[in-house]
């Protein structure tokens, strides 16, 4: 599967904007390549907790469970 880049609209107060924007300056980064760099490396953190390793494998479990349902109900 390739990896695209998708536009997403999304909700900030006023105060963090400004504060993007401080940043912006400061770092010489746009405010979009600032809010990927930190949601990448949000995710990095989530995935290594001990959670979401829990929760990822019930999920996986159910889904796959679910999709072998749908699949044998086609033959």
């Amino acid at each position: 599967m390739a990896n695209s880049d998708v536009i997403v609209s999304v909700r900030f107060p006023e105060t963090d904007i400004r504060k993007l924007r401080l940043l912006t300056k400061v770092y010489g980064k746009s405010v979009g390549e600032l809010i990927r760099t930190a949601v990448n490396k949000h995710i990095e953190e989530l995935v290594e907790t001990d959670e979401f390793k829990s929760k990822a494998v019930e999920m996986q479990i159910r889904y796959n469970e679910t999709l072998s349902e749908i699949l044998g109900a086609r033959n």
